[in-house]
């Protein structure tokens, strides 16, 4: 906007500077030449413009694509996260299942065992009072 006034104002101030010749295609051709000059600068400004504007396109394009493949990776991460964590859960499971059954088997292992001496004792207390008493029997014979 700067920029067009200027070359504007230029262009009235060279138009102001021509002196009329007296010649009307010679002066409508010196009066429109400081007008060609300030379009021509127009012209130049408005290409220098669009460039930077191209340049800045293709630079938000360029950071697009670069925020896309972020986002994209990004994903494909939290994807792989996921997974391992569902894998971490089933092998929190099976551990805990392993570990369930392992605290049945000891119970269960433990009961006999107290089922084993129990019987161990009853036998033993069998085994002594049969010695008694044959001991005994043999006492009263001799």
């Amino acid at each position: 906007e700067k920029r067009k006034s200027e070359s504007l104002q230029a262009a009235l101030d060279a138009a102001q500077k021509v002196e009329p010749s007296g010649d009307d295609e010679a002066d409508k051709l010196r009066e429109s030449l400081p007008r060609a000059a300030a379009l021509q600068r127009e012209l130049e400004t408005v290409k220098k413009d669009a460039e930077e504007i191209a340049q800045h396109a293709a630079e938000q394009t360029r950071r697009r694509e670069a925020a896309e493949t972020a986002s994209q990776e990004l994903k494909a991460e939290r994807d792989t996260l996921q997974r391992d964590m569902d894998k971490a859960k089933e092998l929190t499971n099976a551990k805990e299942t392993a570990l369930a059954a392992q605290i049945a088997l000891v119970k269960t292992l433990q009961e006999e065992l107290t089922v084993a001496r129990s019987a161990r004792d009853a036998s033993q207390k069998s085994l002594h009072e049969a010695e008694a008493r044959a001991s005994q029997a043999r006492s009263e014979v001799t």
